[in-house]
């Protein structure tokens, strides 16, 4: 992981502060950046590709039909696909040339002027940054996940964050209805401990709260092109959508200098997830 240079011009700021405040104080997650209407452009553009891509593989005669009826209808054709094993984490991954040119975009230089010198996970362990796309149907339940922290992910694995860096997660609106689909938060919940089990799931440990924080998620109203920036204790997961279009999002993880955080850590509130699954089913 190459580490962004500050550049020179960058200082912090009252906006840089904010962000910062938001996800390490409270409620724990931003939505103070976002992407422009040509960065939004690009992301969709590559992202539709990986889409097509994946299914000229597998469903080639479908293909045509599909490109012209478009992502966002995407739903309208998955019943006659194997919706629930064609997406693999390794389907939905941004390829190395890809991933590059998606970090020339301006946005990766706001996060500069947030966090100063950052460093983007390679969670999947391939060598370069790691960034994947999801997407959900509306009103199927099984496309989005359980409410969850990510540092559990981490735990589980038994990964941990460069010395002297800090995870959050960054969450990307491509294509959603605002009001109707997104990302559930539960505000303030990563100051609490939020308790697992590690339950094996599609082959592989995923974590399953023991118990859900006693707030009721919220669904922020993000535009197409607005992000979520968010601790690595809060409490998230997919929001069911109530709409007519297929959602579609980007994530990435990015460590931050600890030394960003401190400042806006509350007494008691670790940086990251701090315990462990109490027991692996």
């Amino acid at each position: 992981m190459a580490e962004k240079p500050l550049p020179s011009e960058v200082i912090v700021n009252e906006t840089s502060q904010k962000v910062v405040r938001a996800i390490f104080d409270k409620p724990g997650f931003s939505t103070d950046l976002f992407l422009t209407p040509e960065e939004l452009d690009k992301a969709r553009l590559w992202t539709t590709h990986l889409w097509l891509r994946q299914i000229e593989e597998l469903y080639p005669a479908k293909l045509d039909e599909i490109r012209e009826a478009g992502l966002v209808n995407y739903h309208e054709f998955s019943g006659d696909m194997e919706h629930s094993t064609m997406w693999t984490r390794a389907a939905r991954c941004f390829p190395p040339a890809m991933a590059v040119e998606l970090q020339t975009l301006p946005f990766f230089r706001k996060l500069e002027g947030v966090f100063g010198p950052y460093l983007i996970s390679d969670y999947a362990n391939c060598g370069y940054a790691d960034f994947t796309w999801r997407l959900c149907r509306p009103e199927a339940d099984s496309d989005v996940g359980p409410l969850h922290t990510d540092g559990s992910f981490w735990r589980i694995d038994g990964m941990e964050s460069p010395a002297g860096y800090v995870r959050l997660k960054c969450w990307v609106a491509l294509h959603n209805e605002p009001g109707l689909s997104g990302l559930l938060v539960v505000p303030n919940s990563h100051r609490h401990k939020n308790p697992y089990k590690a339950v094996t799931r599609h082959g592989r440990p995923k974590p399953e709260l023991l118990h859900e924080d006693a707030a009721t998620p919220i669904l922020p109203l993000t535009q197409p092109g607005g992000v979520i920036l968010f601790h690595d204790n809060l409490l998230h997961g997919g929001a069911v959508g109530r709409g007519t279009a297929t959602r579609v999002s980007l994530e990435f993880t990015l460590f931050a200098r600890r030394e960003v955080a401190e400042p806006f850590l509350t007494s008691g509130t670790p940086p990251e997830v701090d315990y462990d699954a109490t027991v692996t089913v």
